[in-house]
């Protein structure tokens, strides 16, 4: 079921790696060593395509925020130290 969850993020020339959906509207998380560049593309596990923006970045944590325009996406909810996932 994770893999529902789960993102391959190509931002620049050299970053590709995975991320989470971490909210139902949009918000990706992912490694800012991924997230090279101010735009990524974003592809689901159903194979939809996406333009992201980049949000957010702290290379100190090695995390960064996308957002894509969607909404409804299934994501990774997490409750104090435990992962519950979450259908929405």
């Amino acid at each position: 079921r994770l893999r529902l969850h789960t993102v391959k993020v190509k931002s620049g020339s050299l970053g590709v790696g995975s991320g989470v959906i971490w909210q139902s509207d949009g918000l990706i998380i992912t490694n800012a060593h991924v997230a090279t560049s101010n735009r990524a593309t974003v592809e689901l596990a159903d194979g939809r395509v996406f333009d992201a923006v980049r949000t957010q970045f702290d290379p100190q944590q090695d995390l960064a925020a996308l957002k894509i325009v969607e909404q409804f996406l299934i994501y990774v909810a997490v409750q104090a130290g435990k992962t519950a996932v979450e259908a929405t």
